[in-house]
């Protein structure tokens, strides 16, 4: 008698990918993330540290990323879970994911999305577009259309500490921005 696999039934994760997952989580980045600039798998391969993925079986389910901002944020980012799999709360815990990443840390947390309520549901608030760094809100394609959005982790900003801008010019991008800095003063 053949002994037959049984698959469980819940995905495991979040897992760190290797450098086989490439592929699936491009395939997974290009059907379920509409109207975001796709990654190219030598993107996802070069940050693929920054990766976490829900697999069921052998098959990659859900997938997020997250990238450094500045001194004091990351971004979450490639937010995609399969369409058989939507629903079943997989965005959700890989959002906590990102959270908990943000909190080790001491960080805070930003994302640009469509899907306002999502994030607002699970402890993120607006915040204007321009607060968000060039380099993260580049790919914005439809201005009006998404929202920014942070979550707070705790512990940011308590003991007096307090965040300054300074107007900085990009000489590449040729505009000039705010850069926010994070500074520690005894109050």
């Amino acid at each position: 008698m053949l002994a037959r696999k049984i698959e469980p039934l819940e995905p495991a994760g979040p897992q760190t990918p290797g450098p086989a997952d490439v592929p699936a989580i491009e395939r997974l980045l290009r059907s379920r993330a509409p109207g975001c600039i796709p990654l190219e798998a030598e993107t996802i391969r070069r940050h693929l540290h920054r990766f976490a993925v829900y697999r069921h079986g052998d098959r990659i389910v859900a997938t997020a990323s997250l990238r450094p901002i500045d001194l004091m944020r990351f971004e979450l980012r490639s937010l995609a879970v399969d369409e058989q799999w939507s629903g079943r709360g997989l965005g959700t815990r890989l959002v906590s994911w990102a959270v908990e990443q943000a909190e080790l840390l001491g960080k805070a947390l930003v994302c640009v999305t469509r899907e306002r309520e999502f994030f607002e549901a699970r402890g993120f608030h607006g915040i204007p577009e321009e607060a968000i760094p060039p380099k993260a809100s580049a790919d914005v394609s439809a201005p009006g259309t998404r929202t920014a959005m942070q979550y707070e982790a705790r512990g940011i900003l308590e003991g007096g500490e307090t965040w300054t801008g300074e107007e900085v010019e990009h000489p590449r991008a040729g505009h000039v921005s705010t850069r926010e800095m994070f500074c520690r003063c005894p109050v």
